[in-house]
Formats: C-alpha cells, structure tokens, sequence
C-alpha cells in the first residue's frame, strides 16, 4: 500500500523505468479491457485512471474539483449519485471519503506530513462532532428522527470537512498561490454565467438556482433579471479578497487586468440583488477602512473620490435615457437597496424581511425543548404552514436565519463552538495579516477575515451556514486562510 502510494515520487525523471513500466502495463490492461466492454466504457475508464493519477500528483484539484460541483454553476439535483442499503452516495461524498484517505495514507508515509489541526481544528472538530452526535442521538435513542431524513442536511453539514482537507493538503507555497489562482478563474466562470443569464432573460435560463423578474417589496420591475446561483457565495468572497488585494498592492501593469476581472465579480454580485450580500460587503469595506494603515487609508478615499463622480455620471446618464436597459438595472438597484430605508419593510408582514417571522417563532419554540444538542439534522422544527409550504417545496426543515437554523439543529453546545471559531478565524485573520511575510497572501487573509465578518451579519437573514453551495465555500476560506498563516507568518 506504501510503496503504491509513493507513486507520485516515482513519476519523476528518477523513476523513467517506473513509468515507461506503467504504460505497458496500462496499454495491456486498456488491451485486454476492450475485448470484453464497450469502447465508451474503455475510454471513461481511462480517463478516470488518468484523472486519479492527476489528483494524486496535484491532490488540491480534488478540493477545487469539489467547489466546482457544489459552489460554482452545477445544480445539486445534477450531481452523479448511487443508491446503495443506507440512501444515495453522491460524487461529493466520495471525493470528501478520498480526500481524507489520502490525508491519512499521506501522514504514514510521510514523516514531515503529520495530522494537523490549526488553532481552529479543535473547535471546528467540537463543532462537527455535536452536530453528527445530535442527529446520531434523535435517530437511534430519541427516535425522533430517520437516517434517511438527515442524509440531506447532514451531507451540507459534511461540506465543513473541507477544511481540514485544504489545511492538510495546502501546506506549500506554490500550492497555496495556485489555489487562490484557481478560485478566481472559478469566480470569473461564475460572474460570466451571470452575466450572460441576465443577458438572456428569465424566460431562457441557462443557469440552475432562481432565475426571476425583480421584485421589489410586491412590485415586479419588468425588464430586470434576479439571478440566484450556487456560485453566489463564492463570488462574495472572491470579490472581498480582490477588493483587498488592488487595496493593499501598489499598481503596476496588471492592474487594469485586476480591475476588469474585480468589476465582473462585483457585477455578478450586484446581479443577485440580494440585499444582505450588499450590506455584508458595504459592512467589510468600513472595517477594511478602519483596519489598514493610514496610507492605505488615503488610497481608499481616493477610491470614493473616483467613484463619486462616476455615480454622479450613472445618474446622468439614467436621466437622460430612462427607458435603456442599462437604466433599468441600476434604476432597479437604487430601489433595491433604498427598500431598506423604508418603515414597511420592516413593518409590514408582507415584506420580504418579515413575512418570514414564522420561522423564528416555531424556531425559537423548538429550540426551547432541546436547547443544548438541537433536533439533530434533517428534523423538522415546525408544523406544514398553509400558503408557506408548498408542492415542491417543503420548509419544514429550512430556515432563512443562519445563526438560528444552527441553533436549532446543534443546540446551544453546537453554536457556542461554531461561533467560538468564528470568531476566532476572524481575529487570527486581522491580528496576523500584516505580519504574513508575503503581502498579497496577507491580503488574502484580510480579505477572508473581513468577508467573513460581513457574512455574519449576512447570516441574520440568509442560510448561509446551512446552505448546500455556501458551507464549503466556508470551510474553504477558514481553512486557505490557516493554511496561508503557517505557510508565510514568521516562525
């Protein structure tokens, strides 16, 4: 088993023998194979030998393979899946069972490859083990609960386990610095597939999530396209951590490149129209303000001093031809967020902010009867609510409040170590960023810190920290910004 996995070693120019070896014997295997199978099922077979030969040779394309199934354009309903004795086995799942087996076999072979957890790892293991412990108690003491039920959110649960793979895996530099590369061609793919839906209108989506006309507090904005992606919140994060980057490093010839690649990321952003990722980044951009040096605070205010005038000159323009598409969008946007100055969306039980006060209701009141280890994931927590529960969408066990959604299915132990990381991941982040030897990698460990920090707020009214394409775009950026500390920070 130790001399197989040692195979990535023996595919350098010192092991030629070994490989012309390999070839051989594989063109023999492929020989032999297409006497018995079909030349498709041959082919698949070679590319999956060629792919794993891959992913063992360069293993952090297996987390980024991961983000792009779950984080990018590719609906979860979409994903290859098996049915065997205990439910259905999902690609995603197979690569988190192979991630950590490798991670595993590594820390045998190899004497410099150790488990690692980072300051972080305790509390985020504490945090995973009361969540499978919870829904393990209600399904097999309690009875309250059916493992086919919680294979849904417990697999959205598992999604956190990455971070362990990227701090386990992600330890040297080049591997580090090809992995942020990695994620903003995989956030530019997300802003392009945007951009182009927006382009095409609603009525031919080419995109899987909530592809809409706006609608603003009851009022249907005819001509503007609301776009809701599994790459929404890998976009947020992406465009926080490039925000930070042109921040803190002086221009040069590719800044103009930067800049372009940035203001699709942000255009992406802004074509979700979700309100609370606006407010979350508008939150992280203060705080990014008030945290660097003031010589980067001056190069800041030199970014409103631009952007007034060009705000200024959108307006015009608007004005001036209020029936163009473009004038449409940015009408629409102005109104979207100039909603969250209006008494009636707070007010009114018809917004969209309080319409869900239900939730919170039956939330709270559930949580009341297990307060310390929740439900368990996949319970429900409420009863079928008429005209909110619906054919082909049953919100029984969703909850648009982030924090309070994991209150109620990990119980106060649950979230105390939950939030005890956060927190934690966010100070680390401020407190050493500077420190980071090299300065766009401290950039990048801003930029995730300060993101996250606006997610939080963005968690009050979205389910982020329960959302299929969102928990591993989380324990992705905790685990690349550990991973970026003990690579670059000082010893």
């Amino acid at each position: 088993m130790m001399e197989i996995f040692r195979l990535r070693d023996r595919m350098r120019p010192s092991g030629l023998f070994f490989g012309a070896g390999l070839s051989l014997l594989t063109g023999l295997v492929l020989g032999a194979a297409s006497l018995v199978l079909s030349p498709v099922w041959v082919l698949a077979g070679l590319l999956a030998v060629c792919l794993i030969l891959l992913v063992i040779k360069k293993p952090e394309l297996a987390i980024l393979g991961y983000l792009v199934l779950t984080s990018t354009v590719i609906p979860q309903n979409g994903l290859p899946r098996a049915s065997f004795g205990l439910g259905r086995l999902m690609l995603t799942d197979l690569i988190i069972f192979a991630l950590f087996a490798y991670i595993i076999v590594q820390s045998l072979v190899y004497s410099d490859r150790k488990i690692r957890l980072s300051p972080l790892g305790i509390l985020f293991l504490l945090f995973y083990l009361v969540g499978l412990l919870s829904t393990l108690y209600h399904i097999y003491v309690a009875h309250s609960l059916t493992l086919e039920e919680s294979l849904g959110e417990l697999r959205v649960f598992n999604h956190y386990l990455l971070f362990f793979a990227v701090i386990n895996i992600l330890r040297d530099k080049n591997q580090i610095r090809f992995f942020i590369k990695s994620l903003f061609f995989l956030a530019i793919i997300a802003a392009v597939s945007v951009v182009v839906q927006y382009v095409l209108g609603p009525s031919n989506p080419i995109v899987p999530g909530r592809v809409e006309t706006l609608d603003v507090e009851g009022a249907t904005i005819q001509g503007v396209t609301r776009i809701l992606t599994p790459g929404e919140s890998l976009l947020l994060f992406v465009m926080a951590v490039s925000l930070v980057m042109l921040l803190t490093e002086k221009p040069d010839r590719s800044s103009l490149f930067r800049w372009s690649m940035t203001v699709l990321i942000i255009l992406g952003v802004l074509l979700t129209f979700n309100r609370s990722f606006w407010i979350g980044t508008l939150i992280s951009m203060a705080l990014l303000f008030l945290v660097v040096p003031r010589q980067l605070q001056r190069r800041f205010l030199s970014w409103v001093a631009v952007g007034i005038p060009i705000a200024i000159l959108a307006l015009a323009v608007m004005a001036l031809y209020p029936e163009s598409d473009y004038s449409h969008l940015l009408s629409a946007s102005f109104q979207r967020l100039y909603s969250l100055t209006q008494k009636q969306t707070y007010q009114s039980s018809q917004s969209s902010l309080r319409w869900r006060d239900f939730e919170y209701e039956h939330g709270f009141r559930r949580l009341m009867k297990t307060p310390v280890i929740g439900t368990g994931l996949g319970a429900m927590y409420r009863p079928f609510v008429f005209r909110r529960d619906r054919p082909g969408f049953d919100g029984r066990r969703y909850m648009h409040n982030g924090h309070l959604y994991l209150l109620v299915k990990t119980g106060l132990l649950g979230y105390f170590f939950f939030f005890s990381l956060s927190v934690l991941f966010i100070y680390r982040g401020l407190k050493n960023w500077r420190r980071i030897s090299d300065p766009k990698m401290g950039a990048v460990v801003l930029g995730l810190a300060l993101c996250y920090l606006g997610a939080m707020v963005v968690a009050i009214v979205n389910p982020l920290y329960m959302q299929w394409y969102s928990t591993p775009v989380i324990g992705v950026a905790m685990g690349l910004s550990e991973s970026i500390i003990a690579a670059y920070l000082p010893p």
